[in-house]
């Protein structure tokens, strides 16, 4: 009897242990709403967000408009670079979806305000153009099954561990604050009735060397840069198909194996090759492209041969904004650009098969 009756008080007693805690955490969760709210409701409203980290790291991220108070649908990266917009409506879009997964375990609750003190990033999300920010969340790491993310509004000392509905990953990546990773990464953007010239030049083989001069696709003109010699019969489909194909070419990498004084040597030296595009208004853009020498990332290591390759077959360097600035492009993305003169002729006869 006493053994049916201790068993009997241990689970009453288990039963308002679990009773107590649940009516703890409901009220906690009515009582502290207000400290549990990331979320921002009308990402649209949202004109600035500004990001920090404890490294002293920081990316102010605009929203622009255009002369009559428009979003033109572009932001800037601190002021100076068109930010990419993937990573833009990606953190939009954590801001407005992300929610409190649950509570932080008392036992973890002094580490978790230690990690977001020390390697928290601060997140002000500014809304209309406001001084003010309309919301202060701090984002600190993952949790251990790398589902959910540690985070803190401001001037509250309650952490919560948080998630995006649906996504099954942490959000800390997100909120990066390195600024060339939010820069978009593009070199060339204008369709084929922007543009004005192109003028492609190599080094050393000067005549495969060729420049458009475009107005419409009835009233252009291919000529030799080196000679000025005209072609007489150029293949317009060719031409306008060419200058298609400058919408949105962007490049893969900002260079950050080389030291400046590596960077100054490069340009010493003649170009593998140069563009240089001018749109209708007059604007030009010239970028110099040069080989990269095989190193870690290379994929192939060896020529057709099987011999030791001296250079990337899949990339090359490329020097853009007056040479302050060096990339990496992919042949796979900037191969079509390299066309030769007598591409373009159409009195260009095919070479003599060989016979004996």
């Amino acid at each position: 009897m006493f053994r049916k009756n201790r068993k009997l008080i241990i689970i009453t007693l288990a039963l308002a242990v679990v009773a107590v805690w649940l009516v703890w955490r409901s009220r906690n969760g009515t009582v502290r709403e207000e400290l549990r709210d990331f979320a921002v409701k009308d990402t649209g409203a949202v004109t600035k967000i500004f990001l920090a980290d404890r490294a002293g790291k920081n990316i102010e991220l605009e929203r622009e408009f255009d002369a009559a108070g428009k979003p033109t649908g572009k932001w800037r990266v601190n002021k100076k670079y068109l930010a990419r917009l993937d990573a833009v409506n990606l953190l939009l879009e954590t801001l407005h979806n992300v929610q409190m997964r649950s509570f932080v375990a008392s036992t973890a609750y002094n580490t978790i305000i230690r990690q977001l003190s020390t390697t928290g990033i601060k997140c002000e999300v500014y809304l209309n153009e406001s001084d003010k920010p309309e919301k202060v969340i701090y984002v600190g790491g993952e949790t251990q099954d790398s589902k959910g993310t540690f985070m803190m509004l401001e001037k509250s000392i309650v952490p919560f561990v948080t998630e995006v509905p649906g996504f099954d990953g942490f959000l800390t990546p997100r909120f990066f604050t390195k600024e060339d990773e939010w820069r978009w990464k593009n070199m060339f953007n204008l369709t084929g009735e922007d543009i004005s010239s192109v003028v492609i030049n190599y080094y050393p083989d000067s005549a495969r060397s060729f420049r458009i001069d475009f107005r419409s696709p009835i009233d252009f003109f291919v000529s030799s840069p080196v000679s000025g010699e005209k072609i007489i019969h150029a293949d317009t489909a060719k031409v306008v198909n060419y200058l298609s194909q400058f919408v949105d070419v962007n490049f893969e990498f900002f260079d950050f194996m080389l030291k400046q004084p590596q960077r100054d040597s490069i340009l010493h030296y003649r170009p593998r090759c140069e563009i240089i595009i001018a749109d209708k208004g007059g604007k030009q853009k010239k970028v110099k492209f040069y080989p990269i020498q095989v190193n870690p990332f290379t994929i192939m290591k060896t020529d057709t041969t099987g011999d030791d390759a001296k250079y990337d077959t899949d990339r090359m360097y490329a020097f853009m904004n007056n040479d302050s600035e060096l990339v990496g492009v992919q042949m796979f993305v900037f191969g079509k650009f390299f066309r030769a003169l007598f591409d373009f002729d159409l009195d260009k006869k095919p070479a003599a098969k060989y016979s004996r």
